[in-house]
């Protein structure tokens, strides 16, 4: 597996994000989103589309709120660069996947989105309302052998991994021109931090990252699947989570985790493509926000193709896992290997179980409702390729 986001890893229970660091809490924090955000940000919204509750497809949408309208109709608002839509907006139409009489719909999602948008949703929730059954996109749960309070014990030595060995500023292990363009982006960003110059380039980078979300415009706290499940329990929809589990088992965490800290890493070109890049990716973060809360379709296909393969933490777990970056005595790099292994399988299985819900859901209820990332949905050979070539009829919105 590339290390594309898993969906959701659900719990990746404390010393396996302690101790794998590039491939398990690495991969978490550097979604290019900030921590701890659990709360849509609201703004005033005008009333409410009318709905005939009666209705089997989606209720049409006003002018006003149609799916297919431009980025530039939409009221905006200034941000750090680039305008952002503010207000309520329709979010994309939804994707219809028929057997016979029975249909499910799907609604792609997609993070992160504006801070001052607010998703009109009420279409959505008469048909979650009408639905037997909520399917997730799916769950990669990973258990490890260590507990809460003994990966406490860990902190301190996972916290060391995050700096330089030999006590190295970014100044010392950095070329010059790679350190002056850290210094133009940190001052934007970050500002006059002392503590982050002891930091490994790639974690510097990460956090950097996560600084510049903030300033964007953009937020994860968004209100898209907590309306979902709110309308799903409220309606007692029954919901469909199909979850894949790993168990990993972690020798001598403390002493791979010493010995990591000691390890030279090769980040460096990883740490120059973030802060090159940094503007301009911010800037393709806003148009994918802006085309899903506005609900352009083609906009979100055209973007969707135009993301790069690979992230910065992904480029480095690539590297990982080919060999040499980490000396052999550490045992990180078989650890990682054979974790992606695992992950790869638990993908696979993730993927079987979500598909055998989809057939259980088209063969036993009349209408059922799903969530996934929206660009899995327009992925060529995505999710709903898959489901074409099953034979079940596809519509897009």
């Amino acid at each position: 597996m590339p290390l594309r986001r898993l969906h959701t890893v659900r719990r990746i229970v404390t010393a396996s994000s302690l101790l794998t660091l590039l491939s398990a809490s690495l991969a978490a924090y550097a979604q290019s989103e900030p921590p701890a955000e659990t709360s849509p940000v609201a703004e005033a919204v005008a009333p409410e589309p009318v709905v005939d509750s009666t209705a089997s497809d989606p209720v049409e949408n006003t002018d006003e709120s149609a799916p297919g309208k431009t980025i530039e109709e939409a009221p905006v608002e200034n941000t750090v660069e680039e305008v952002l839509v503010t207000g309520e907006q329709p979010g994309p139409g939804l994707w219809k996947v028929t057997s016979g009489e029975h249909t499910l719909w799907i609604l792609g999602t997609y993070s992160p989105l504006p801070k001052k948008f607010k998703w009109r949703s009420k279409d959505v929730e008469v048909l979650i309302a009408e639905s037997q059954e909520l399917l997730t996109a799916g769950d990669i749960d990973v258990d490890a052998n260590i507990g809460f309070f003994k990966a406490l014990t860990l902190l301190p030595a996972a916290l060391a991994v995050r700096k330089n060995p030999d006590g190295k500023t970014l100044e010392e292990v950095l070329p010059s021109e790679v350190y002056a363009k850290w210094l133009e982006v940190k001052k934007k960003y970050i500002g006059n931090d002392r503590g982050i110059e002891k930091f490994r380039p790639i974690f510097a980078a990460l956090e950097l990252t996560r600084e510049a979300l903030k300033d964007s415009g953009l937020t994860n706290e968004n209100e898209v699947w907590p309306i979902v499940q709110k309308t799903a329990k409220r309606n007692k929809v029954r919901i469909t989570d199909p979850v894949a589990h790993i168990e990993l088992r972690i020798d001598k965490p403390r002493d791979k985790l010493k010995q990591f800290a000691k390890a030279q890493m090769a980040d460096v070109e990883c740490f120059s493509n973030t802060i090159n890049t940094l503007d301009s990716e911010l800037d393709a973060m806003r148009q994918r926000a802006n085309a899903w809360a506005v609900g352009d379709i083609e906009a979100i296909e055209r973007l969707n193709q135009a993301r790069e393969g690979e992230n910065c933490v992904q480029m480095l777990i690539t590297a990982l896992i080919a060999g040499g970056d980490l000396t052999d005595d550490t045992g990180v790099n078989d650890f990682v290997r054979k974790m992606r292994t695992e992950l790869e399988q638990a993908q696979k299985d993730m993927n079987e179980k979500w598909f055998a819900a989809v057939d259980n859901a088209l063969a036993n209820n009349t209408t059922s409702f799903a969530v996934m990332s929206v660009g899995e949905l327009v992925r060529p050979d995505g999710r709903l390729a898959k489901l074409k070539e099953k034979g079940y009829a596809v519509d897009p919105p």
